[in-house]
This record gives C-alpha cells, structure tokens and sequence, in this order.
C-alpha cells in the first residue's frame, strides 16, 4: 500500500520521514496542502541516509532495520533493529512475538497479529477481529446495525446487497 497525508494543518516532520522504508516499492506517497512551517529537524543521534536524518518528531527517531531484516521482508525491532519482528508485524515492534507489534500487518486478534480471522470471527475496520455480536451491536450514526459480509463487519451492504434478518448481506430480491 502506499500512503496520502492530506490537509493535515497540525501535521509536521512528513519530510523527515523515510516513506521508503514503509510503504510497498512503487507505491504512491502524496502529501498535500500539510502544514507549511516545520522544524523537520531530527535529533543528531537518529540514522544518516539518503542526505538527510530521519525521525518521527524532533525527539523520537525513525528506527533504520539492518539488512538482514528488510531481505526477508520483515520490520525490526524499534529499540533494537538488529532483531526482527514477527512477521504478521508491521511498522515495527518491541518484542519478538505477535503480540509486541506496534500495529499488525494483516488484523488483531485478542491482542496478537495474524494472518486472519479465526472462524467466526470478522474483520472490523480492516484491522480487527471482532465476534458476530461485537459486529451487531455497532450501530451507524443513525442507529442501523452493523451487517456481516463475506468475512468482515460492515457498515453498510455494498450495492446490490441489503441486510437480511439474520444481520448478513444478501444479493437483492434473495431471500
């Protein structure tokens, strides 16, 4: 995937960031009408590429994994990025297993990451396994249950569906 940061008045150091590092190779990194005055300045402690430091914020640098890591498609550990994560880890971790990653590169499952949602189990928000009763009692902003589809929760039907009685989305006129 790749990654947009649009109009984001507040938002600073997106320069400093290393977009390289994160998103697929060839993906499409746009940043648009951000805020125009920043520090963008990384601490002298944060890894040297490219021409420039790189880091989250004027304090927090962004973690640079070894080699051996990034080969194998894996991220690294943030306080230590000659150990690699797990690989249902994205973005880095803090320990070595699913449940120390600092986001999940497929969903979250009672607190690890993995590839998918146990059965009956939904994805929620396309991050997140929830159970059918979790899903049901999300309501929309107009108090309409949420419905199930395939394997996720859904906020609504897509076209050509519409919420049956038992909560699932059917191709219309089925009953």
């Amino acid at each position: 995937g790749g990654v947009v940061i649009y109009e984001n008045p507040f938002i600073c150091h997106v320069n400093t960031i290393n977009w390289d590092l994160i998103v697929s190779k060839g993906a499409k990194k746009i940043f648009r009408n951000n805020r125009v005055i920043c520090p963008n300045i990384c601490k002298n402690e944060c890894p040297y590429l490219h021409t420039r430091r790189h880091c989250w914020s004027s304090t927090l640098c962004q973690t640079i994994c070894y080699e051996k890591c990034t080969t194998q498609g894996l991220t690294c550990r943030l306080d230590q990025p000659d150990e690699c994560c797990h690989p249902e880890c994205l973005g880095g971790c803090y320990g070595l297993g699913p449940d120390s990653c600092s986001s999940c590169k497929n969903v979250l499952h009672n607190g690890q990451c993995i590839s998918k949602c146990p059965n009956k189990y939904f994805i929620y928000s396309e991050r997140r396994c929830i159970s059918v009763e979790e899903c049901f009692s999300t309501a929309n902003a107009d108090d309409k249950p949420w419905s199930l589809y395939k394997n996720h929760c859904v906020k609504v039907c897509p076209s050509d569906y519409e919420r049956s009685s038992n909560g699932t989305c059917v191709r219309c006129g089925v009953s």
